[in-house]
């Protein structure tokens, strides 16, 4: 008889999984804990044990993508049930979505259990309205060495402030290689783009919001203009950056309220989204 592969969400701090996740994992002979599409500053591999009372085994990118994710497979095709756990919700990453597929023309049965996102505790954070996003987009390191400079970021901006939309800035991380970036680091990628397309997406009126941990007790709200921001030290990762488009009244009151934010600097950036941009 085949087993189950579940996918379990852990929220992004202590104490936020579900029940029924919790109780999931709790039946499980082994759990596999992504270490690879996200971050957390309280959820680890000891938390875990500790939870559970169950084997926990980080896995990375190269475990997840490669041929090493048939031992998942494998363990479920025996009759096992198996969790893949992550920081924050399942399928927000694709990985999971490509191992659920893979899983289920297996004919391995697979459950999801749900905990919140990045995305949830951003809202929750700021006060923004969801209706009012646009797409989320990665700020990924570059790699001068290869010519590897991606501007996706700038255009997705560029679009969502045309349409009035909040653009949320997820920021890249290479936990295999201990890096996570910064909100400074993505203000100055940010910049470097607006000099080499010169539209006027960035200006010195633009504001953000910086996010730290968001979730955690440690979680950390900052708004203002981005220079302002970019000289601000958020703490560890992981960091998140918001752009928001226009602002309705209670928008507004919330980020002077939670982000404290100066009323002067959300007039002159709702002013400046009320002109043209440059090349358009």
């Amino acid at each position: 008889m085949t087993g189950i592969l579940g996918f379990v969400g852990l929220g992004l701090g202590k104490g936020d999984i579900t029940l029924k996740g919790l109780d999931f994992l709790r039946k499980c002979s082994i759990i596999y804990f992504d270490t690879y599409t996200s971050l957390s500053s309280e959820i680890n591999q000891a938390y875990l044990e500790e939870l559970t009372g169950k084997t926990v085994k980080p896995v990375n990118r190269e475990f997840l993508e490669t041929e090493k994710r048939k031992e998942i497979y494998h363990r479920c095709l025996k009759g096992e049930t198996v969790a893949i756990a992550c920081i924050g919700n399942p399928f927000f990453a694709t990985t999971h979505v490509a191992l659920r597929i893979e899983a289920e023309k297996l004919g391995i049965k697979t459950e999801v259990f749900n905990s919140f996102s990045i995305l949830d505790g951003i809202l929750s954070a700021t006060g923004l309205e969801p209706y009012k996003l646009g797409k989320i987009i990665t700020i990924v390191y570059p790699e001068p060495e290869y010519g590897y400079f991606p501007t996706t970021p700038y255009k997705v901006l560029r679009e969502n402030l045309a349409r009035g939309l909040h653009t949320i800035f997820l920021l890249d991380l290479k936990l295999e290689k201990k890096l996570a970036m910064t909100i400074p680091e993505a203000i100055e990628l940010l910049t470097s783009m607006e000099k080499q397309f010169n539209e006027g997406v960035i200006t010195e009126a633009t504001i953000g919001i910086g996010l730290a941990r968001v979730g955690t007790s440690t979680q950390v709200v900052k708004a203002g203009k981005l220079r302002k921001l970019e000289k601000m030290d958020f703490g560890e990762p992981p960091h998140t950056l918001v752009i928001p488009g226009t602002l309705d009244p209670i928008e507004r009151e919330a980020l002077k309220i939670l982000g404290n934010i100066e009323d002067e600097a959300i007039t002159e950036w709702l002013q400046r989204l009320k002109e043209k941009p440059k090349n358009t």
